[in-house]
């Protein structure tokens, strides 16, 4: 099974930790067959005051060196384009650059503050968030949203376990099935994201249960990633991604080339 990382940050991330040749040699030794540098643009910026800064000219640059040496690896340009309705303007822009392959939509933050920075004090509290959250995605998933992949979609729960509070999710089954439902008509597709598995979640993000319902609804399209801030985990969990996709019922994950899904037979 050819196998692809589709979600990893380097320097160009403020939280990135390796460059992006760093990223491809771990990738070409761990016999991937390809991946997507997909660095972070919060059109808001970020929620330590530091202002919005994607940098991808230089980038770019680097995944044509990148390229040039590792020929045989597909390297993808993309981005994470954080709570894109803040400044849809912004947003719009960065992603008709024509030379981006592929765009995560992600849901960062609540009110503007990321629930990185949360201090979570309740699981009153924490359900509270998670049903703002669910509501928020609706919104931010329908509409002008320009994207190709929903990013791990439990996102809030990893913080919230950070803090000793583990939250039933389920909870927000109804509103988390209208973004799937969502997600399908708009043929999206919903990230698997593999962080989680050597994190004290134990689980993808989202987890089986959110997948099983995710395809029960009729989804079929989905896209792999370790969310890597380093090149140690490029590609970390990958596998096990593509199996359990597999195990309920999906017959191919998504790599995307200038926007337009590649299908991956599991």
């Amino acid at each position: 099974m050819k196998l692809y990382d589709t979600h990893l940050h380097t320097t160009y991330s403020p939280d990135g930790k390796s460059p992006v040749a760093d990223h491809a040699r771990a990738a070409s030794k761990a016999g991937l067959s390809g991946i997507v540098v997909t660095d972070h643009c919060d059109v808001q910026g970020w929620t330590d005051g530091t202002p919005y800064d994607f940098r991808r000219d230089d980038s770019y640059a680097d995944i044509v060196r990148a390229r040039a040496e590792h020929p045989d690896l597909y390297i993808g340009f993309g981005v994470e384009l954080s709570d894109w309705r803040i400044d849809p303007a912004l947003a719009k822009e960065v992603i008709s650059d024509p030379r981006v392959d592929f765009v995560i939509g992600s849901m960062h933050t609540l009110r503007g503050i990321d629930f990185y920075c949360m201090n979570y004090t309740s699981l009153v509290q924490c359900d509270d968030l998670l049903a703002q959250y669910a509501a928020e995605l609706v919104g931010h998933c329908s509409g002008d949203g320009d994207f190709d992949s929903l990013g791990h979609l439990t996102y809030p729960l990893r913080y919230m376990l950070r803090d000793g509070f583990r939250p039933d999710f389920t909870k927000q089954r109804d509103a988390v099935a209208e973004v799937f439902r969502i997600l399908i008509d708009r043929g999206r597709s919903l990230e698997i994201n593999t962080s989680g598995l050597r994190q004290s979640m134990g689980c993808t993000l989202p987890d089986e249960y959110w997948l099983r319902l995710y395809r029960d609804l009729g989804g079929e399209l989905i896209t792999l990633g370790s969310d890597s801030h380093t090149a140690a985990d490029t590609g970390s969990g990958i596998a096990d991604a593509a199996e359990l996709a597999k195990s309920l019922g999906f017959g191919y994950y998504c790599v995307y080339r200038a926007r337009r899904p590649e299908h991956i037979k599991l």
